[in-house]
């Protein structure tokens, strides 16, 4: 029987589940309940709890409460954890002050996670720490862990997507407005929406001499002309 993937939750992800409003909400949600279905063995640390206890009271029992609902085990950050996570300062893949984030990669390798499952893009979640911390890892005697955010995880749940149903939506919208235009007509319907949206802004386009349209900020003293 084939063992299920261990994956490794970051700080940000017990925040992004109580963040309704975030386009990550229901990824994150949705990975917990794979949790729930047995498709991953679910791992965090004790550094994660200490920065969840730095969140306000309300917030930060509700977010430790997925720890026992979820069944997440803690692991510790010990010294084999700060040296690797010190071999990573040392080589330039983390910024020393941003410690804690190389102490998340260094916990998960410690502990042959398979997944560190982050929204940090700008720390953890990117090419560069992936393949940096990658490549340190398999030199200091570990196996690589992939790092990766809850939208890339397989929780086997078709999940929407805001943005993507907006865009939809406007696409919808601009067919239906449109439809019954000949080409040119839609040219001058796309070039009317443009310099309407262009003075919303707060812009005007301005013809130079040589023919050619540049914006210019409106002014007061424009305005009032």
């Amino acid at each position: 029987m084939k063992a299920k993937p261990k994956i490794y939750l970051e700080t940000t992800l017990f925040n992004y589940y109580f963040d309704t409003d975030r386009d990550a909400h229901a990824y994150t949600v949705s990975l917990f309940k794979a949790i729930a279905a047995g498709k991953y063995e679910a791992f965090t640390s004790n550094a994660v709890v200490d920065e969840l206890m730095t969140a306000p009271a309300e917030k930060r029992d509700a977010m430790m409460a997925l720890v026992g609902q979820y069944g997440i085990s803690s692991l510790s950050v010990d010294g084999e954890v700060e040296k690797l996570a010190d071999a990573y300062i040392a080589k330039g893949i983390i910024p020393a002050q941003y410690r804690t984030d190389g102490i998340h990669i260094a916990v998960a390798a410690v502990n042959d996670m398979d997944f560190v499952v982050s929204l940090n893009f700008r720390g953890i979640v990117n090419e560069k720490t992936k393949r940096l911390t990658c490549a340190e890892n398999v030199l200091c005697g570990y196996r690589p862990v992939e790092i990766s955010s809850p939208m890339a995880m397989d929780t086997g749940e078709e999940v929407p997507n805001p943005i993507e149903d907006e865009i939809n939506r406007i696409r919808v919208k601009i067919y239906e407005e449109t439809k019954h235009l000949t080409p040119a007509q839609y040219v001058e319907h796309i070039n009317r929406s443009a310099e309407a949206a262009v003075l919303e802004c707060g812009f005007e386009f301005v013809e130079s001499a040589d023919g050619k349209r540049t914006l210019r900020r409106i002014t007061p003293d424009i305005l009032a002309t």
